[in-house]
């Protein structure tokens, strides 16, 4: 079993949301062998995130978390996919995006 964490920008990416690398970095100093493949991603690439979510083993742990923009779409990569999601985190959601419910794949949410 393995523990994934995927992490959305807001608009503009790291130039304009460079706390969300600083993040990342702490997020695997604190948690030893977790997974964070690429991330942070862009806020447009929730589609591309909940397919990778899909191919994971069942049993794999997932979370999910994004800021500004990203925090919007964090709930939406959830809902896209069928995979359980462990944990979803947004901070600082943005006015202009979407604003969804969590679906019922979703453990635990901090929003």
């Amino acid at each position: 079993m393995n523990w994934h964490f995927l992490s959305m920008y807001g608009m503009g990416g790291h130039t304009t949301d460079p706390g969300e690398d600083y993040f990342v970095a702490n997020v695997k100093k604190q948690i030893p062998g977790i997974l964070t493949h690429n991330s942070p991603y862009s806020d447009r690439q929730v589609y591309e995130l909940a397919a990778f979510i899909d191919k994971l083993p069942p049993e794999d742990g997932v979370f999910v978390a994004g800021t500004s923009l990203g925090a919007n779409n964090a709930p939406i990569t959830a809902g896209q996919t069928k995979h359980r999601i462990d944990g979803v985190f947004g901070f600082q959601a943005s006015l202009y995006g979407a604003h969804s419910s969590l679906t019922k794949n979703v453990l635990f949410a901090h929003l």
